[in-house]
């Protein structure tokens, strides 16, 4: 009989965002075969008047009320259920958190109460889903594994309660797992109890190959990302229109990736800065582009370039390895578990003219790269083979604690 395990996501695909969270998604369909997966996720989206509705029920009844938001979700292989919860700017952040908390809980009793208990409860991301996670592995007794993908950064709506919150998950898992050595330091340097083990992502090497680009007749620069400040896009136009203007390099084509768009501004941000720089004439865009597409992109590219000031891994630019593109980076952290002399160089933050120059010599061909050794400087560590093993020991080492 497969061991259950409860995955409590901090992302997930839905209509409105198909892209966000389709990792953890593949990584949970890998694990498929050895595993039960379910999977709860809950959204915020229930009325006042739906609230003050629940809240007489229960209030006469003790029965908590909830409306599904299945139909917010991509179909998929995996039992995927979620209910609305209420969420209010004049509620103190105790208060939201306690309802979405109360949401998750009253899912995994019902999942319970039907014969259904998780042997382990795998969460991603400590501050989001991975404190829900942390109460319900104390109050149901189950083992949890958290897996941590991000750095704690300072924002507008940083509060003490959040810190000890972030603190409270990372410190009540039994086991941490973290993306890169770059997340295992930040974790240490603020003093968790914890004892991380990193294991990477995995990228499919099947989707993600090789195709020989010889009859390629355009230089084609890729993109990828988000449109948050953390991706530095005005150092990747500055980078563009130094590439362009200064050194020549007029005749590349741009293709910029944006994976996250949810309004207006959102779409509107990438084709602003390149019509402000100048290079929109040579940019092509698109948006969300569905994951089984996403390959295609890295094989029409020349070079892929990251400008970010922090990345936990490097997703995108692990997946450009993949596909036989070198890459030229930033000193964003996770980088450094991913670049080698084989696949790439790696440039300071915010240095555009280091950039452009690292473009044209490729460009030029003055440097240049063997795509099979690219590929194989990352297959060994975060190829199928190699993640599905140190995913399953991690997950079996879990549920022995």
């Amino acid at each position: 009989m497969k061991k259950r395990i409860l995955l409590l996501p901090s992302y997930w695909p839905t209509h409105q965002a198909p892209v966000v969270g389709a990792q953890v998604h593949e990584q949970a369909e890998l694990l498929s075969d050895e595993f039960e997966f379910r999977v709860l996720f809950c959204l915020p989206g229930m009325g006042w008047k739906r609230f003050i509705v629940y809240s007489f029920v229960r209030a006469f009844t003790g029965k908590r009320l909830f409306q599904s938001c299945r139909q917010e979700f991509l179909p998929g292989s995996l039992n995927t259920e979620g209910v609305y919860y209420f969420n209010s700017k004049w509620f103190s952040y105790r208060k939201n958190r306690a309802l979405e908390r109360n949401a998750y809980k009253s899912l995994l009793k019902k999942a319970i109460d039907d014969g259904w208990k998780p042997d382990m409860i795998h969460t991603r991301t400590a501050e989001f889903a991975g404190v829900n996670a942390a109460h319900l592995s104390k109050e149901f007794d189950v083992p949890m594994l958290l897996t941590e993908n991000c750095i704690f950064v300072l924002t507008d709506n940083l509060n003490i309660d959040r810190i000890k919150d972030y603190q409270f998950a990372i410190e009540s898992a039994d086991t941490v797992a973290v993306v890169s050595n770059y997340v295992k330091a930040q974790l240490l340097t603020n003093n968790f109890k914890c004892n991380p083990v990193t294991i990477g992502n995995w990228i499919d090497e099947n989707k993600f190959r090789y195709e020989d680009k010889t009859d390629k007749k355009v230089f084609t620069i890729l993109n990828i990302g988000h449109t948050g400040f953390t991706k530095d896009w005005p150092t990747f136009f500055r980078a563009m229109k130094y590439l362009v203007e200064d050194l020549g390099c007029k005749d590349v084509k741009i293709i910029l990736a944006v994976t996250h768009v949810f309004d207006e501004e959102s779409r509107n941000f990438v084709p602003r800065l390149a019509g402000e720089y100048g290079v929109s004439g040579l940019c092509e865009i698109v948006y969300q582009v569905p994951r089984k597409e996403v390959a295609a992109l890295y094989r029409k590219a020349s070079v892929f370039v990251s400008t970010s000031v922090n990345e936990t891994f490097g997703i995108a630019t692990c997946e450009a390895m993949f596909c036989g593109v070198p890459v030229i980076a930033t000193a964003n952290g996770g980088i450094d578990d991913i670049i080698s002399p084989k696949s790439g160089s790696k440039v300071e933050i915010g240095d555009h003219i280091a950039i452009a120059n690292a473009i044209k010599e490729i460009y030029d061909g003055t440097v240049s790269y063997d795509p099979h050794d690219i590929r194989e400087s990352v297959m060994s560590k975060f190829g199928t083979a190699a993640f599905k093993q140190r995913l399953i020991s991690v997950y079996n080492k879990t549920m022995e604690k």
